[in-house]
């Protein structure tokens, strides 16, 4: 084969592989199957495969011609079947059954700790050992507010997901930003995913002040939290930081963004509300008119 057309065929299977992967993670029924993640593995792998078998399996120069190829295509089937095994986001052998997104500021994003420490990675983890499936997302932003979230939540529902958990407001309460600007933005958000994707499981992480911002302050920033969870009607984690806020140890030296012995237990925090939400959800997915799979509210 001349060395020109193995790279072009090389690069016309990246360029499936590439767009395959876009497909699966769509979150259409189909894609979420991990038959059908591997078999759309071995169909991008079969350009590759075909050069392995042309070349490297029968010898520079000597090719597989004519009905030599049709007779080899259920080795290059195998080839590419195991070749993709890996695409697409699945956890040993559980499908991936939704997206969870985690809408967030430097708390999410992991602010001074390696991605894998951050409290978003730690879930996913949990996920993956419950066998649950779903991929987590990581949304985070460092410095965002509730009115950042706000303006990106939209983006952010271009892709299917069947669960959204917003961690913002730290940032409003630190520049000391109205509570009841926090209230109304946070309002606006589950608005926002209601009337875009109306299956989305919502849950609040709340949030709390320092005492030095004030004791009106910090309590009338406290009830914005478990009056939104009320009011809108979604599920609500007491406090994100319980447990680290105001303990040094948990903290950088900043005294605001956990170490990662704080991001484990925020990770706790969180999945206190999370996984049972999560348990509820397994298998109780339906069919919507675009033919994706979404969890019933």
């Amino acid at each position: 084969m001349q060395p020109g057309r193995a790279r072009w065929l090389e690069l016309s299977g990246q360029a499936l592989r590439c767009l395959l992967v876009a497909y699966l993670r769509s979150g259409t029924r189909l894609a979420r199957h991990s038959s059908c993640l591997k078999l759309c593995g071995a169909i991008a792998y079969l350009p590759t495969a075909w050069i392995r078998l042309r070349v490297g399996h029968c010898g520079a120069g000597a090719g597989v011609h004519g009905r030599g190829v049709m007779r080899a295509l259920p080795v290059l089937l195998m080839m590419g079947w195991l070749g993709g095994v890996g695409v697409g986001p699945v956890w040993g052998d559980t499908p991936v059954k939704g997206t969870l997104v985690i809408l967030g500021d430097s708390l999410a994003a992991g602010y001074g700790v390696e991605p894998e420490q951050a409290f978003p990675a730690l879930l996913q983890r949990r996920i993956a050992a419950a066998g649950l499936g779903f991929e987590v997302v990581n949304a985070g932003v460092s410095g965002d507010t509730t009115a950042g979230g706000l303006r990106r939540v939209g983006w952010l529902l271009r892709r299917p997901m069947e669960v959204l958990v917003i961690a913002l407001g730290g940032n409003d309460g630190l520049r000391g930003l109205a509570p009841a600007a926090t209230r109304s933005n946070l309002v606006a958000m589950i608005e926002t995913v209601r009337m875009r994707q109306p299956g989305v499981r919502i849950v609040v992480a709340g949030m709390q002040m320092p005492p030095n911002m004030g004791e009106d302050y910090t309590r009338t920033f406290r009830d914005v939290y478990p009056w939104v969870a009320r009011e809108k009607h979604v599920a609500l984690i007491p406090h994100l930081l319980e447990g680290v806020g105001g303990r040094p140890e948990m903290n950088l030296p900043d005294l605001i963004h956990p170490t990662p012995e704080g991001h484990e237990r925020m990770a706790e925090n969180v999945w206190e509300v999370l996984g049972p939400l999560l348990e509820g959800l397994r298998g109780r997915g339906q069919e919507t008119v675009d033919g994706s799979t979404r969890t019933r509210s």
